[in-house]
């Protein structure tokens, strides 16, 4: 089963991304690397103002591919990714905190890991134009999920892309509300030759079925506890 959803940018303005990719970079790259470095990599990329007032809008994709830029030219790739990664599991608590109602959350960790998994790629793909931006795309479920962004603007025309920001993203949403035991790789980069940068879901090999005859007796156990 495939799903596809192309986003298609306004032509006044060209294609935009959610301010998370921008406001949980700042606030990781002050907690880590210190406000100085924070400061020069944002006037670097051009952004110093979003330092002072940080976006609540959609923004421009280019502001966000030029802070990713900045951030691997002043830190070098492995100090730039551990800041995405930091960043990305950021925002993935930033969502289930402020953007996935309360009910939905509970519902999804009530249900089957197979059928939970399905209902929050979704959910991901419906929400799709808010962080890819230009890029298309797509979830498969063939063998185990796969989500693919096609022209990722995180890894167009660059040896050094910023693809662990949203595999750090999916990872804190999957192991949230699918399994706790949930990790997302990603295994083919745009940046690399690939034709799309793809991120798999790994599960642990065993996923337990939701016993409902326990969850009452416990919720009955802890009721006389109460009374």
């Amino acid at each position: 089963m495939t799903n596809t959803t192309t986003p298609a940018p306004d032509p006044s303005t060209g294609a935009r991304i959610g301010p998370n990719a921008i406001t949980r970079v700042a606030e990781i790259l002050a907690a880590v690397e210190g406000t100085r470095a924070c400061d020069e990599i944002f006037a670097q990329a051009g952004l110093a103002n979003y330092l002072t007032t940080p976006p609540s809008f959609m923004l421009p994709e280019h502001h966000v591919t030029a802070l990713h830029a900045a951030l691997h030219a002043k830190l070098g790739p492995p100090r730039a990714r551990v800041i995405l990664w930091l960043a990305g599991r950021r925002t993935g608590e930033y969502l289930l905190a402020h953007r996935i109602p309360r009910a939905a959350q509970t519902l999804l960790r009530l249900l089957l890991t197979p059928l939970n998994t399905r209902l929050l790629c979704a959910l991901i793909l419906r929400n799709g134009w808010t962080f890819a931006g230009s890029g298309q795309l797509r979830i498969t479920h063939a063998g185990g999920t796969v989500i693919s962004i096609a022209a990722n603007p995180l890894a167009a025309g660059t040896d050094a892309p910023g693809c662990v920001y949203f595999a750090a993203t999916f990872e804190t949403l999957f192991a949230a509300l699918a399994h706790p035991g949930a990790h997302v790789v990603e295994h083919a980069c745009a940046a690399r030759g690939a034709e799309a940068c793809e991120f798999e879901l790994r599960l642990p090999a065993r996923v337990p079925w939701l016993n409902v005859s326990s969850l009452i007796q416990s919720a009955k156990q802890k009721e006389a506890l109460l009374f």
